[in-house]
């Protein structure tokens, strides 16, 4: 069995449409498989569901009438509260951004599915390392829904690289010290996807859980211990020519073998399996929290399935979810690739067992215990340009670090940072 990602979505309207679904690994035997009903589900768009699961759940349970009810507002943010639009729009089964689910859990409007979950041990054990862990993060305890898909990144290494030079592959990276370390014995040590330096200090702060705002007033915390760390160690990084960002190099760099590691996505998933052969690689978990060791935040859920307590049919929306996780990671597991627009899927394959280079990527992405979420907001461009140029004068030995975060962090204080 396996899983399933469900979208992200966007579209108001409200708009009901039939629709049908082929089968997946379970099958619709069930007493309410075979009972005529009528199941109205909150997504997106009927165009958006029909685009992702075509037939499929319509050929699984033939007796149903499937009823798209649209919930693009609550992805776009038109509709910022998800009880008002429950209470507007009954649905039994729900499709929620992070954002969303994390509102709609905080209220007590979700079915906890730990006990559906507890009743079906194989599907509890189909999921990828820690993804229902994340889901009870996200909830605050219950687990208010399941995660179709997932977003996260980790390290590509160029085995026959470190092998060129004596070093050792190591089995694990215990925080952002040991692997900006081990990049600086290369000359091309480590290929990152960052824009410019500050991307690339809030991505490593962001995997290890900190935050740039106070969660209580929403100020700026730039200048505390844990960034100063940080920054210190993103200018011995780049200082030493080991460490690339700024687009000095696509990921087309590291296939071609020129770069020892790479921070990867599933973007880059398609380009490391057609290098099959030409480069020997293998994938490890990123850093984890040198406050929390293990742990990282690096995981993000497309968003999350859930069931409404107002549900007027849970048993058979309970059915609908275990199918479209398990059809998504199976027809994932046949077409060999992950899905751009959706993620990995959280459901490891009946059809793979997990032994094939594409599992391991994925398994190492999900492979860090999560830290509770971060909520952060988007940072306005001026604060970025800006932090930009005190690492530069910062990395030129114009100032210290210490002295280049102060000036930003009073700035900051100042009210030269407003939202955008």
């Amino acid at each position: 069995m396996n899983v399933k990602r469900l979208f992200r979505a966007v579209a108001p309207l409200f708009l009901m449409l039939p629709l049908v679904v082929p089968a997946g690994c379970r099958s619709s035997d069930s007493r309410i498989g075979k009972e005529p009903l009528t199941l109205r589900i909150g997504y997106s768009s009927a165009q958006d569901f029909e685009r992702r699961y075509a037939d499929r759940l319509s050929r699984e349970f033939p007796e149903w009438t499937i009823e798209i009810v649209p919930s693009g507002g609550l992805l776009s943010g038109r509709e910022p509260d998800p009880a008002g639009w429950l209470r507007k729009h009954p649905v039994d089964l729900i499709y929620l951004p992070p954002a969303s689910f994390r509102k709609a859990a905080d209220r007590g409007l979700l079915l906890d599915l730990e006990p559906r979950l507890e009743a079906d041990p194989e599907l509890e054990a189909s999921f990828r390392p820690n993804l229902l862990e994340l889901s009870a993060l996200y909830g605050n305890g219950p687990t208010g829904g399941l995660i179709p898909s997932f977003y996260g990144e980790a390290v590509a290494v160029n085995r026959r690289t470190f092998e060129e030079n004596g070093i050792r592959v190591p089995d694990r990276f215990d925080g952002w010290t040991d692997l900006v370390m081990l990049a600086r014995r290369f000359d091309r040590g480590l290929l990152t996807p960052y824009e410019g330096p500050f991307d690339w200090i809030r991505g490593m702060g962001g995997s290890i859980g900190l935050s740039l705002r106070d969660e209580e007033d929403g100020s700026y915390e730039l200048d505390t211990p844990a960034w100063r760390r940080l920054w210190r160690l993103a200018a011995r990084g780049l200082l030493s020519g080991s460490v690339r960002v700024g687009g000095e190099g696509d990921f087309s760099s590291f296939v071609n073998g020129e770069y020892a590691m790479a921070i990867v996505g599933f973007k880059e998933l398609e380009q490391l399996k057609s290098a099959d052969g030409e480069l020997d690689w293998t994938v490890l978990p990123l850093p984890s929290d040198f406050r929390s060791p293990g742990r990282s935040s690096r995981i993000v859920p497309d968003g999350f399935l859930s069931i409404p307590r107002s549900s007027a049919q849970p048993d058979a929306a309970w059915e609908a979810l275990t199918f479209l996780l398990e059809d998504e990671a199976d027809r994932r597991a046949e077409e060999d690739r992950a899905d751009a627009a959706f993620g990995f899927p959280s459901l490891r394959a009946a059809s793979a067992l997990g032994t094939d280079r594409v599992s391991r990527i994925v398994e190492a992405v999900a492979d860090r215990p999560p830290l509770p979420p971060v909520d952060e907001k988007p940072l306005p461009v001026s604060l970025r340009e800006e932090a930009d140029k005190a690492f530069r004068l910062a990395v030129e030995r114009s100032i210290p670090v210490e002295a280049a975060l102060r000036n930003l962090q009073a700035e900051a204080d100042e009210g030269k940072f407003p939202p955008e």
